[in-house]
């Protein structure tokens, strides 16, 4: 029981490790697009 409780626990940690860059990244890529599409904007008008 113990051991499945800790497992649970590893596992838990893992994904919230995991999902904090991804989130980091997605807002990142986000704010990347925004600037590339306003370069383009910019270039062809």
């Amino acid at each position: 029981m113990n051991m499945h409780g800790s497992r649970l626990d590893f596992h838990a940690i893992w994904l919230c490790r995991l999902q904090t860059p991804h989130n980091k990244l997605k807002s990142l890529t986000r704010k990347h697009l925004m600037m590339l599409s306003r370069w383009v904007l910019t270039r062809t008008s």
